[in-house]
């Protein structure tokens, strides 16, 4: 009884404590209040610097945004700065942020760090401030300031000259431009102090006095052994001002010799490189300062940066421009406009989401013919218009599309839909300039769109309704009524415009359109047709009620119910309910899409490719509604494609034909046939990465080999394999650039291979080579060759890091077994030795 009541009595406070956790927990999470952080940037937005900053801050600000709350506000002091403007913009700030407390401020820049340090007490009493991209700063100028700190803004020079003249030692000459602005004195300064470093190296020569046509035609005329060192040029000599990419992009265009410099907002429009500043790496700095702040520690326990987070950055169109290799380039050296694989990029911008039937089918068709295409490599973009509607949405994808590209080189653009076509239609000059573009699945076109885009060309989508409607008529000749259901969407409207036009035709025929109704009452009433109706499904996204479906929904819930046949004019409701008709097909838009791509690759101007206009549409139909409904297949063209067709009695019964016969041919032993077997099994599970056998199927293969040297006295031997630096490419370059890695390295470890050896990936980035009645000696032999293939690959590719691996050999001798494991071990073991030595020779080689 006791007992009894003791649990009881622990079930109630079980329960208790539940009850409070689920009241307390609610109130707690509602009570978390955000850390509020303004950062109050110097210029405007779209000024390439600033933004490059606020992207810095907001990569370290984005994952916590739910705790976050991020402002920013503009200056504006590029365009205009007089003591006035300061003046009235402290008024601004006074009134817009009297009842607004910040817990952090960034300050990005000089003029909004000298505004703060005059306004901070009386605008923001308080309140920390971090600052970021600041060149005129003095330690005196935080005396009595002990809630400031930051990151400050320096050019290395020397660092650019460092790497210019060691890609271009023959060099005499350095022309330097800079202009006559306060930034541009600031860095004057610094090459003052930097040129003692190289007097006995090279000359100097300033082009500081000269406009900009001068210095163009300065810039076109220099001796080979000259170089170009940019620093700033946003106005010149006459007055006349210029974007950071309009200076650099024309000096570039006439220039003879290579220019270097030292801010990135420069890279990309005419600049090989250099030892570079960064505006994102100066905001995500000043972000982490402001993130320990947030997290308690105060600013006077936190040390000025004063040592500029600047990287090697290089433009590879400018390197091929100029013969420099990779190779050349310091290791941690970060490369744009680089293709990996020295292969014609292409980008296909699909309007809407992946896994979406439309979509894929598409893809299919486009990959029909890239991939078979070795020297192209194709990048899938989707726009994910179909969830998100919103003319916002819109503005954020140009943003992001605009950063995510402006150091990418596309040979060439396929874009499916019109989403994705009015959109490059609009933005494509910008983010992607001169750039050919094929599309496909557009319907709405007109041949103006055209007239000042002559690297536009492509496929037009157009659905055949009245070959729909004749083929159905000619299935089921009694037919009196057509149910139409088509939505209201952009898409329904268009369908319903193509078929009033088709409606005449059929004058016999009662047309009946369930349009705004709910898909309950398209249920319901497609449940009551008569024997002398069919349906034509067009499109039902969205029902009176706003209800949201699929294709694949839409379909599947209407002939779920339906009592009559439903034809289509898409291929997508395929395989889900329809009967058929005349099918405009996804994937017929991509292959033909596609195709036309490959002839603009080969040489052809877009502009001399016509626009395709007759939509590539086919008859298709499922057989398994047509025996459903009773419909005879032989009415059907002759070109039709019939799916879900059942076999006739030859294809059914020829396996098991083709199996008798292959028993009474096969006179290999019971164990032959076993290791064909079990040979074929291995080959059919890939790594999901490589394409390569995957471990489990490497594993299974080595056991197999050795069981084979223990019969037949033979050797074999293992190379166990490991990728150096991937850590270093995947922080740098993001996981995308290691997988290519990984995958460039399971290709040329294949090529010198025997037909009788394998190679699995063991794990991430470790790889092992099976080399059956190979010795060691023989193994070594081998691997010489592998690496003559890796020297080439580093000298000849495109592609920013070095490829290396390190290695180590294990010998199975059958006289002395060993088991699979402790061979492996053999083999990593001494790997590991080999890579250890590595990392010592290249710290010595750094000294």
């Amino acid at each position: 009884m006791t007992y009894i009541n003791t649990k009881k009595c622990i079930s109630l406070l079980f329960l208790i404590v539940l009850l409070m956790i689920s009241i307390i927990l609610p109130v707690t999470a509602q009570g978390i209040t955000k850390k509020s952080v303004l950062v109050l940037n110097s210029y405007h937005k779209d000024y390439k610097w600033s933004d490059n900053i606020v992207e810095g801050i907001t990569s370290v600000f984005g994952p916590n945004a739910q705790n976050i709350d991020l402002q920013i506000e503009y200056m504006d002091t590029h365009r205009i700065s007089d003591n006035d403007y300061i003046d009235q913009l402290s008024k601004t700030y006074k009134y817009k942020f009297q009842e607004k407390r910040f817990d952090v401020i960034i300050a990005s820049d000089d003029p909004a760090f000298a505004f703060l340090l005059k306004y901070h007490d009386q605008l923001f009493p308080n309140t920390p401030i971090v600052f970021c991209g600041v060149n005129y700063f003095d330690d005196s100028m935080l005396t009595g300031q002990t809630l400031f700190t930051g990151v400050v803004e320096g050019q290395d020079i020397k660092s650019t000259l460092d790497i210019a003249l060691k890609l271009h030692p023959a060099t005499k000459n350095v022309y330097v431009i800079n202009d006559n602005t306060m930034t541009g004195k600031s860095i004057e300064k610094t090459l003052q102090e930097t040129i003692p470093q190289f007097k006995d190296q090279v000359n100097f020569i300033s082009l500081e006095e000269y406009d900009m046509n001068e210095i163009k035609e300065n810039v076109a005329h220099l001796p080979p052994d000259s170089l170009v060192l940019f620093l700033i040029f946003f106005q010149d000599r006459s007055g006349n001002k210029f974007s950071y990419s309009e200076s650099i992009s024309q000096i570039s265009a006439s220039s003879t010799v290579p220019i270097y410099g030292v801010w990135d907002f420069s890279l990309g429009s005419g600049l090989v490189g250099g030892m570079l500043t960064s505006g994102y790496y100066q905001g995500e700095l000043a972000a982490n300062l402001a993130q320990r702040i947030l997290h308690g520690e105060k600013p006077s326990n936190i040390p000025i940066v004063k040592n500029s987070p600047n990287h090697y950055m290089f433009d590879r169109s400018q390197m091929k421009r100029f013969n420099i290799k990779p190779s050349d380039l310091p290791q941690e050296s970060i490369i744009i406009n680089d293709t990996y694989s020295g292969k014609k990029q292409i980008l296909v911008l699909n309007s809407y989401h992946s896994g979406m039937a439309w979509t894929d089918s598409l893809i299919s068709g486009i990959k029909s013919i890239l991939n078979a295409n070795t020297d192209i490599d194709a990048s899938y973009e989707f726009m994910d218009t179909k969830q998100n509607t919103g003319p916002e949405y819109i503005q954020k994808l140009y943003e992001i599309y605009k950063y995510k590209f402006q150091n990418k080189h596309f040979d060439g653009i396929i874009i499916s839909d019109d989403d994705a076509y009015n959109f490059l239609l609009k933005y494509g000059w910008e983010i992607f300039p001169n750039i050919p573009i094929v599309f496909c699945g557009v319907n709405y076109f007109q041949d103006s769109d055209l007239a000042d885009n002559k690297l536009i060309t492509g496929v037009l989508e157009l659905v055949d309704v009245q070959k729909t409607i004749e083929i159905a008529l000619k299935l089921q000749p009694n037919i009196k009524n057509i149910v139409i259901i088509n939505d209201k969407s952009l898409t329904g409207e268009a369908n319903k415009k193509l078929l009033n036009d088709v409606i005449p035709n059929f004058s016999y025929i009662n047309f009946i359109f369930y349009e705004d109704m709910n898909m309950s009452e398209i249920q319901d009433r497609v449940a009551k047709l008569s024997n002398d109706t069919i349906i034509l499904l067009l499109s039902f996204n969205k029902d009176k009620s706003n209800n949201i479906f699929s294709y694949e929904e839409s379909i599947r819930i209407i002939a779920e119910t339906a009592v009559v046949p439903i034809y289509s004019v898409w291929d997508f409701y395929m395989e889900r309910g329809i009967v058929g008709g005349m099918l405009s097909s996804g994937y017929y838009q991509g292959e033909t899409a596609a195709s036309m791509l490959l002839r603009i690759l080969n040489g052809e101007k877009p502009q001399d490719i016509p626009v395709v206009k007759q939509s590539p549409n086919k008859y298709m139909f499922d057989y398994k509604y047509l025996a459903k409904y009773d419909l005879n297949p032989a009415l059907l063209p002759a070109d039709s494609i019939i799916i879900n067709k059942p076999l006739s009695i030859f294809e059914r019964y020829s396996t098991f034909f083709l199996a008798g016969l292959l028993v009474i041919l096969c006179t290999v032993s019971i164990t032959q046939r076993k290791k064909a077997r079990d040979q074929l099994k291995i080959l059919k599970t890939p790594d999901y990465l490589t394409g390569i056998l995957n471990r489990g199927t490497g594993l299974a293969f080595l056991q197999q080999e050795i069981d084979h040297s223990s019969k037949n006295n033979s050797k074999l031997t293992v190379i166990f394999t490991d990728v150096n630096h991937l850590k270093i490419v995947n922080d740098t370059y993001g996981h995308q650039a290691g997988d290519n890695l990984i995958q460039a390295t399971s290709q040329l470890l294949l090529k010198k291979l025997r037909k009788s050896d394998a190679v699995c990936r063991f794990g991430g980035d470790e790889f092992l080579l099976i080399l059956p009645g190979c010795d060691r000696g023989q193994a070594m032999e081998l691997w010489r060759k592998i690496e003559d293939c890796i020297d080439f690959y580093n000298s000849e590719q495109h592609h920013n890091y070095p490829l290396s691996v390190s290695h180590g050999f294990a010998e199975y001798d059958p006289t002395d077994p060993i088991s699979v494991n402790d061979l492996i071990n053999k083999a990593d073991t001494e790997m590991y030795a080999a890579k250890r030595l590595y990392k010592l020779t290249l710290k010595e080689k750094s000294r």
